[in-house]
């Protein structure tokens, strides 16, 4: 039995297995559990094993690599056209097998252990703006309901929140000011946790080379680098879909057309003068009824 490429469909626990050989003919259908999967793959020959780009692939592309394997990474929104009849995990390990055959498919490459560190200060501290962010919006929304109306300025917010809660006569009951208090003191738990975060992305950001590469961009700083740098493949600027770069605003409009990269959310790639819609303009902040943003240098998405 001679495999040439296996479609993985991975989970928590159970695992589902999908082989052919060179002539597309199915020699190969298998449940495995977590812990036998490494030792399973350990015992075939090398050969093609796809997998979706999902929670823990890029482990597994490690593992698998190192077992020898190729491993190619798809992402699902490729693999749902070839799910025949209805979405299990035998039909799901099925259609990634068929889709990772495609000559035309587009993969997504693996993470590095060190990207993926990366990833995740970027996401926990988007989970911190988050939580900052909804927390200002009930403040607002609660003084409001007392006829208090504060700009949507988080400084203002702040300023609001303390002359309230340090204020003797202010017209509120005691227990609305307990809860403003509480509130006061997580939005300072949230400012330092966030500063913490912003801390550490500058510290990476001074120790990696390729950010400090795509650092000298005018405009760019070192959080929008170090995204950069975690979906970037190769230290040479390419178009991903999860990456925007524009060149600095002094050149001309001719050339800024040239390099800037828009993500598109379809999961097709655009580049070049095709990317830019005729009524975007580079030096503008924002494209209304857009979900994207044009700055002078670059924007992440």
């Amino acid at each position: 039995m001679q495999i040439s490429r296996i479609g993985l469909d991975l989970a928590k626990y159970v695992f589902q297995v999908h082989g052919v050989d060179a002539q597309d003919e199915i020699v190969l259908r298998k449940t495995l559990r977590r812990d036998g999967v490494a030792q399973f793959f350990a015992e075939l020959e090398p050969c093609i094993v796809g997998m979706e780009a999902c929670c823990g692939s890029h482990y597994w592309a490690r593992v698998l690599t190192d077992l020898g394997h190729e491993v190619r990474l798809i992402s699902p929104q490729f693999v749902k056209p070839y799910v025949k009849s209805n979405k299990n995990d035998r039909n799901d390990a099925e259609a990634i097998c068929e889709a990772v055959g495609r000559p035309s498919m587009r993969f997504v490459p693996p993470k590095s252990p060190e990207q993926l560190e990366i990833q995740a200060v970027h996401r926990i501290r988007q989970r911190v703006v988050a939580s900052r962010t909804r927390l200002v919006n009930q403040v607002r929304g609660l003084l409001g309901e007392h006829g208090v109306v504060v700009a949507r300025d988080i400084t203002r917010i702040r300023r609001a929140l303390g002359e309230i809660a340090d204020s003797n006569d202010s017209g509120f009951g005691d227990i609305f000011i307990d809860m403003l208090r509480d509130m006061r003191d997580e939005l300072g738990e949230l400012d330092i946790r966030l500063a913490g975060y912003n801390r550490r992305i500058k510290n990476l950001f001074r120790s990696n080379e390729m950010c400090q590469r795509i650092g000298r961009i005018e405009g760019v700083g070192p959080s929008k680098t170090f995204q950069a740098s975690r979906v970037a493949p190769h230290p040479a600027i390419t178009p991903c879909s999860d990456l925007a770069i524009a060149p600095n605003q002094d050149q001309k409009r001719s050339d800024s057309t040239s390099c800037i990269f828009f993500p598109n959310r379809k999961g097709r790639n655009r580049c070049g003068p095709a990317a830019l819609p005729r009524s975007a303009d580079p030096a503008c902040s924002r494209q209304t009824g857009k979900k994207w943003m044009v700055s002078p240098a670059a924007r992440i998405w």
